[in-house]
């Protein structure tokens, strides 16, 4: 098993719904894979989705995402 962090993982996502624009910053390094946690990377992939529009990303639009991705 791959060395994890559950709670960092967590705190990755929230903090690019919180703050939109550090994804700018890190979107040419951080990926899928770096997700241990499936519903992490599930979640990773919808929001990763919707931040390269460079709009403002809420927590209803990644439920809305989520919601059509399954």
């Amino acid at each position: 098993m791959p060395p994890h962090n559950l709670e960092a993982e967590l705190n990755v996502i929230s903090g690019l719904l919180h703050n939109n624009v550090a994804w700018n910053e890190v979107s040419h390094y951080l990926h899928r894979d770096m997700f241990y946690g499936a519903v992490y990377r599930h979640l990773f992939d919808s929001l990763a989705a919707l931040l390269v529009f460079n709009k403002v990303v809420t927590l209803g639009m990644l439920i809305s995402e989520l919601d059509k991705r399954g």
